[in-house]
């Protein structure tokens, strides 16, 4: 069921026999309440407050509901410091950034280096700098919010109206913001755009841990555009970045920023092998009680871990170090919309129970006494 039938769909179920009660509702009030539907379905399918009383993974259906937001990802950690020093041992901590798209986690191991059990020494890796722009989506607004822009260019000026030298990163495709969508079709277009000489990320530059909610992230590359790579006015000409009308700036310059993978990583400087191991979740008031424990600490058979915003922590002991973890999850699904052909991305026997629940929040809403029967159907749905 595409999003077009999905619209027809709560259409029908909304109005009453001639009644046209559902040509009230806006296109873009159905598109809200089935992504609120969507989300609701998701908690509950992901959770027990369901029929069945049953969680992810507990039954075929739970796991055939959700089975297309089910992603994997391999993150490289990086040192985050010493936790706890003992009587005989010193704990560390390594962290990994979540992925941007993060919603449940599933599993999580780790690639764990050691060497024979005996105490690891090590030593620090530091990232290699990184050259990046930074675009955020009002960088393509023109116009008090008439117009997108022509194009996104990397533009180095000599002051005195002489274009020294000119990257085009992305060109405007010919949409005109009509509908909030526009935007959004703007951001699709320059998402994942990648040349020679610059690649485009969003929010998340994926080979590190460097993240920027809500804006694009061009890397440039150093070899095949020598020239982008002055940030310092006093060594010479600046390069930016813009967003343009013909020859006119309409959107601020952005500076070149010289960035790192946040943190130094640690690597050891010798070591017998590599192993692959299951994680195990503790919470935070109990992982400072366990690590000191010799019958609950951290090892290399199952590495203790904790979460923080976007962040996982995974404790080692002197014994071991992490490489990397892979982390299994259930990622936010993307956003449906009409203006955008944004279809549900759930699996298609979904699509119904999700138009049900949208139905039954319309008729909610509206006040209209069909709800409690809408409510008894939709308790049929499994």
């Amino acid at each position: 069921m595409n999003i077009t039938n999905m619209h027809i769909a709560i259409q029908q179920g909304v109005d009453k026999i001639n009644s046209l009660q559902a040509d009230m509702l806006l296109p873009q009030e159905i598109d809200m309440e089935i992504n609120k539907a969507q989300m609701k379905f998701i908690n509950s399918k992901y959770g027990k407050n369901n029929v069945y009383r049953k969680g992810f993974e507990m039954n075929q259906k739970r796991i055939d509901d959700l089975r297309t937001l089910v992603t994997d990802h391999v993150g490289n950690c990086t040192y985050k410091g010493q936790v706890l020093q003992g009587m005989n041992q010193t704990f560390h901590a390594d962290t990994v950034q979540l992925p941007t798209d993060y919603m449940y986690l599933v599993s999580q191991q780790s690639h764990v280096w050691l060497n024979n059990c005996l105490t690891m020494s090590s030593y620090m890796i530091y990232p290699d700098p990184l050259y990046y722009f930074r675009v955020s989506l009002q960088d393509f607004i023109c116009d008090e919010g008439t117009y997108i822009v022509d194009d996104i260019k990397l533009y180095q000026d000599a002051g005195d109206g002489t274009n020294l030298n000119i990257e085009t990163l992305w060109t405007n495709p010919g949409y005109v913001i009509s509908v909030a969508g526009d935007i959004e079709i703007a951001r699709t277009s320059f998402n994942g755009v990648s040349t020679a000489a610059q690649t485009t990320w969003w929010e998340e530059y994926s080979p590190s841990a460097l993240a920027h909610p809500g804006e694009f992230i061009v890397v440039v590359n150093p070899t095949n555009l020598p020239w982008t790579f002055n940030a310092d006015p006093d060594a010479g000409v600046v390069t930016t970045l813009v967003g343009r009308n013909g020859s006119t700036h309409v959107s601020a310059a952005r500076p070149l920023v010289l960035g790192t993978n946040y943190d130094e990583k640690r690597y050891p400087a010798a070591f017998s092998n590599q192993l692959v191991v299951n994680n195990t979740f503790v919470q935070h008031d109990d992982i400072f009680a366990m690590l000191p424990d010799p019958f609950n600490t951290t090892a290399y058979t199952d590495p203790l871990t904790t979460m923080r915003d976007k962040y996982l922590d995974i404790y080692t002991d002197d014994t071991f170090i992490i490489d990397k973890v892979n982390i299994t999850y259930i990622r936010e699904p993307a956003e449906i919309s009409l203006p955008l052909l944004q279809s549900c991305e759930l699996p298609e026997h979904t699509h119904l129970e999700i138009v049900d629940m949208a139905i039954s929040s319309i008729l909610e809403g509206l006040s209209d006494p069909r709800y409690k029967t809408q409510q008894l159907e939709l308790g049929k749905n499994e």
